[in-house]
């Protein structure tokens, strides 16, 4: 998404599409106290100001839509006997804003879509995009507190790095949860809760649907004016709809640091320990448990006027779709860059190093695999409120297991309409 309506959604809307795209990441409950609060900060800060499609006193909402056109020549994963398709994509898209009191928010984000394979059309389905959601935030002096509802239903089994061999995966997640903050200026203590649905289609991936209660706590200490560091901690339990993958509890914690020497210039880090304990099924064996040092490094640079940068870099150990986790290295760069006054070129790459125990159901092997390739594209804006972005996406994966390789090529034109 670019152009008028992303400019309006704002970094807090980013911050909270990232986090409901996760797959299960237990370390990343960590990210969501900050990312609630950093989200709530963005809503109240864009409201006034910006472009609306309808404003009634103080309500305001923006309106847009957007058709997407692509052509995939493996749109069903294979490592041998690809299959290609056309796939045509209409989308609409509405953000609303109300402020009920003079200190608190009520705010909504729906995306919503079909994909239409014009000749699989098996394939075909409806979604629900990434970042959808209600949210409502209330200041009450050094206090902010806040309740959301996310949701998203997707299905793109090339954006998932540990699967292969299909392209009709698809899953819908919900997140509701609450989250407070005290800032007493040089400390800010945060709690929060969340409880998530991820529901998995088709039948053959049923035994990943499952329901996670999530606890987690921060501290931030501000130990120099441009630095903050803290300590953070999490709890989860999971529980799975079949007994194919174990249930389990997750308890981890680590320590976190921000740092912006110049409003251009801004970098984070995070380390820390993360567990998962097994429970066994039914009379069959226990299981290790699996623990993991999780690592985040990322840095964003607005290099010049015209070009931002960004890498992000760690490791992770993640709740699998076809094992009970996944252990996952990763390296994800990006650039954009505005040519001219209307024409903005992107690249992104990325590149992960994985390995899993698929259960009895997808062969009860130990995979590694490589996953990695690039989107490359560019948007036009030749009115304010029109974008036309023409896009190539590269997939590539290798496995060391038979079939579990393939590569991928996409390309597709998408033009946005905001009505404004």
């Amino acid at each position: 998404m670019t152009g008028p309506l992303a400019r309006w959604l704002g970094p807090g809307i980013a911050a909270l599409a990232i986090l409901a795209s996760s797959q299960g990441r237990a370390q990343d409950a960590l990210l969501t106290s900050k990312a609630d609060q950093t989200a709530a900060d963005a809503r109240h800060y864009n409201v006034e100001g910006q472009a609306y499609t309808l404003k009634m006193d103080d309500f305001r909402m923006l309106a847009a839509t957007s058709l997407e056109l692509d052509w995939s020549d493996n749109i069903n994963e294979a490592e041998h006997g690809a299959e290609s398709d056309f796939i045509v994509r209409p989308m609409g898209q509405a953000t609303a804003w109300y402020p009920v009191t003079q200190n608190s928010l009520l705010s909504l984000n729906l995306s919503a879509g079909y994909s239409k394979y014009l000749d699989h059309d098996a394939y075909s389905s409806w979604y629900v995009g990434s970042g959808s959601g209600l949210a409502f935030d209330i200041d009450v002096g050094q206090f902010t507190f806040g309740a959301h509802d996310r949701m998203q239903y997707i299905q793109d089994a090339v954006t998932v790095s540990a699967l292969a061999g299909t392209g009709l995966f698809a899953y819908f997640q919900n997140v509701a949860g609450v989250y407070g903050t005290w800032d007493l200026n040089d400390v800010v203590p945060s709690l929060g809760y969340d409880h998530e649905n991820y529901i998995v289609s088709p039948s053959g991936f049923d035994a990943a649907t499952r329901s996670t209660e999530d606890f987690f706590a921060r501290a931030s200490f501000r130990v120099y004016p441009r630095v903050t560091v803290g300590v953070e901690s999490a709890a989860g339990l999971t529980t799975y709809q079949e007994r194919v993958l174990n249930n389990n509890t997750d308890l981890s914690a680590g320590v976190f640091g921000d740092w912006k020497p110049n409003s251009a210039l801004h970098v984070t880090a995070r380390a820390g320990y993360v567990v998962y304990i097994y429970d066994a099924i039914g009379s069959q064996p226990e299981i290790p448990d699996q623990d993991a040092t999780y690592l985040d490094l990322t840095v964003s640079d607005q290099v010049t006027d015209k070009i931002f940068a960004s890498l992000s870099m760690g490791h992770e150990l993640v709740l699998g779709i076809q094992a009970n986790a996944t252990d996952i290295w990763y390296v994800h760069p990006s650039v954009s860059w505005k040519v001219l006054h209307d024409v903005t070129l992107r690249a992104t790459p990325f590149y992960e190093d994985g390995s899993q125990t698929l259960s009895a159901l997808a062969g009860n092997s130990e995979e590694n695999y490589d996953w990695y390739g690039a989107d490359l594209g560019f948007t036009y804006t030749p009115r304010r409120n029109l974008n036309v972005s023409v896009d190539y996406r590269l997939t590539s994966r290798s496995s060391d297991l038979a079939l579990r390789s393939y590569t991928q090529d996409q390309i597709g034109l998408t033009l946005t309409y905001s009505f404004q």
